[in-house]
């Protein structure tokens, strides 16, 4: 966030730098030629449509960068909650569950096991840790 305010700075920075160009200009207006001086708008102009960009990008920015920040908050609420240990995935029945035990008992790899099951490998695993963690407290 930090970084979208030293562009909004820079962003100040550079138009204070403009006006007083701006300032310096005009005085030497009075003597130039009327070429010079078309060409000298048409640079304006154009520099006055980068710092519409520029400001544009800066605010898109800042939006997308508090939409962060609120997601970054959101999964660390997230990651502070307590997950279940001895519990196996909802979603997984227990008839699953007991297939996926005898499967790992006769020297199946998890990834035989989540093929038979069509259950995910990372769940496979999760079971598996469950019930070795299950057994070693008991």
């Amino acid at each position: 966030m930090t970084s979208v305010y030293i562009l909004f700075i820079l962003q100040f920075l550079l138009d204070i730098v403009l006006i007083v160009l701006l300032l310096a200009l005009f005085k030497k207006l009075k003597m130039a030629d009327p070429a010079r001086l078309q060409r000298l708008i048409e640079a304006l102009e154009q520099g006055s449509k980068l710092a519409e960009k520029i400001e544009k990008n800066l605010i898109e920015k800042k939006a997308l960068t508090d939409k962060l920040e609120k997601l970054i908050k959101h999964s660390e609420r997230a990651d502070k909650q307590p997950t279940p240990a001895s519990k196996p995935p909802s979603k997984i029945g227990i008839d699953k569950q007991d297939q996926i035990k005898k499967l790992h008992k006769q020297g199946k790899k998890n990834a035989e096991i989540s093929k038979i099951t069509g259950i995910p490998i990372g769940e496979v695993e999760l079971i598996l840790s469950l019930e070795k963690a299950q057994k070693s407290s008991s």
